[in-house]
């Protein structure tokens, strides 16, 4: 069984700029400039088409060199699945786990042909049938408002549709079901299926709207949810998954905020509004529903809570081939100020060579980031912000918190002159705890605003586990501007983008 291994990069700084990139595999030239790496003859490799692979089965993958030469095989997902070499152009693939199996493919080269490196994604397929599960139906009267739920059984997203239009009509994502008419209101929910799964069969369910009651004024609305509107519209979406009309069609939602400043209304949910100044952060919201028989009770509040994606780039000067990258996810609580659940995934270039052009990570191995351990007010030269840390380990225990090393709490970003956590330490006798970190800002006003530099000088990250180590030394990137220091290998935060889930 031939099983892949990352050609580390493993060099000390004490060996000179020149012969650290050397080891690294590439060298720059001497006008510090990125340029290709230096090497013979270029050959590609070329995979088959990805094969059907079910979940517990196995499936054969193929590739050539235009070289002709044999190839390596190897799982960059070795969680999902297991790759073995049958021959030097095929290697058969057995699935352990649901998810996306990453084949890659090695070339050495020789002394005609330089190295090259490639992979295919197969997605595994979990269950090739699904199916779709209403809960139970609500009680609707005429004129109220409610969420009916389905749910499939792959977990993924289900659309529906009213197939009763003159009596109930249905928000096509969020099951959120408007009684027109007393009689019977038939909904429908289907799954497209994706690459894991195959179309689901429709299901349907049948609720009874009740004629309306004597006119009465519209209930509390219920189930509320707030979200900030599409990226860079400084807006507000609030919503209602239970509204009693009583009796009487809702003709309008109104909109407030406690303190106040925000205020909209709508003839439908949900109802979007402004952000004065552009921000909404420090607000809770309410909605009310008004009838022709006038305006009912206003909700309780409900926080502006909105989930989003990020994208982090530093660049890395001293190494060619590409730059260090975090993506990941978060959620903010706007009406506390508050982040959490920051986690993601920090790429390791220091574990091997990259193949331009291909997507990102490239299959280099990645770094779970999953715990959120810091979240500090930014400094004020970088605006209204936050800057929350998200660690590999439980702990922060990161960087050197020896003063010889310029330590301090044995994480900051740009202190203990890149030394791992122990190193030169009293406490030098334990071992390295292998930790990473990634730093964002948070701009609490507007999370998916465009950063200023003086934002992106807070950008840090810290790699000290063993793919990420250059001898004694941690790959970081930091700014002289941000923190006094550049990165290990004078890597530093070029960019960060945030985005709403």
């Amino acid at each position: 069984m031939t099983i892949f291994t990352p050609i580390f990069c493993r060099a000390s700084l004490g060996l000179g700029l020149f012969m650290l990139l050397a080891a690294c595999g590439d060298a720059s030239g001497p006008d510090g400039k990125k340029g290709p790496a230096v090497g013979s003859r270029a050959q590609t490799i070329t995979f088959a088409a990805a094969p059907v692979l079910p979940l517990g089965g196995g499936a054969t993958v193929s590739a050539t060199a235009s070289s002709g030469l044999p190839l390596i095989y190897g799982s960059h997902t070795p969680t999902v699945c297991r790759v073995e070499a049958s021959s030097d152009t095929a290697a058969r693939v057995t699935a352990l786990t649901p998810g996306t199996c990453t084949v890659s493919a090695r070339q050495d080269g020789n002394a005609t042909w330089a190295a090259v490196r490639a992979t295919l994604d197969v997605p595994v397929l979990v269950n090739p049938t699904q199916t779709i599960t209403f809960g139970p139906a609500p009680a609707l009267k005429q004129g109220d408002t409610a969420t009916a739920i389905a749910t499939a059984s792959s977990g993924l997203p289900v659309r529906y549709t009213s197939l009763t239009p003159a009596t109930c009509t249905v928000d096509a994502d969020s099951g959120l079901v408007t009684a027109l008419l007393a009689g019977t209101c038939t909904l429908a929910a289907d799954q497209a299926g994706d690459a894991h799964y195959q179309p689901a069969a429709q299901a349907t369910l049948s609720l009874t709207v009740a004629a309306a009651p004597p006119p009465q004024l519209p209930g509390k609305p219920a189930q509320l949810s707030a979200r900030a509107g599409a990226d860079g519209s400084a807006t507000v979406e609030v919503t209602a998954a239970q509204i009693d009309a009583g009796g009487l069609p809702i003709v309008q939602y109104r909109l407030t905020s406690t303190p106040a400043g925000i205020a909209a209304t709508s003839p439908t949910l949900p109802v979007t509004a402004p952000c004065p100044a552009g921000d909404c952060s420090g607000r809770t919201l309410h909605l009310q529903a008004v009838s022709a028989a006038g305006p009912g009770p206003v909700s309780d509040a409900v926080d502006m809570i909105t989930s989003y994606k990020v994208h982090q780039i530093h660049d890395e000067p001293d190494y060619t081939h590409i730059d260090t990258e975090f993506r990941g996810q978060f959620t903010y609580n706007a009406s506390t100020r508050t982040v959490s659940g920051l986690q993601g995934d920090l790429s390791e270039v220091m574990s091997g060579l990259d193949q331009p052009g291909q997507p990102w990570p490239m299959k280099m191995p990645l770094l779970a980031l999953k715990h959120q351990l810091s979240s500090i007010a930014a400094p004020a030269s970088a605006g209204t912000g936050l800057l929350v840390t998200s660690f590999l380990l439980e702990h922060t225990r990161t960087l050197s918190a020896d003063p010889r090393d310029h330590g301090t709490d044995g994480w900051s970003p740009g202190t203990g002159d890149w030394k791992y956590w122990g190193y030169n330490g009293s406490d030098r006798s334990q071992p390295n705890p292998g930790n990473a970190y990634i730093r964002i800002f948070v701009n609490t006003a507007d999370p998916t605003r465009a950063l200023t530099q003086a934002q992106i000088d807070t950008l840090a990250y810290a790699d000290c586990a063993a793919d990420g180590m250059m001898g004694d030394d941690c790959m970081t990137g930091t700014t002289r501007a941000g923190y006094g220091t550049a990165g290990s290998m004078r890597g530093y935060p070029i960019s960060q983008v945030i985005t709403r889930k």
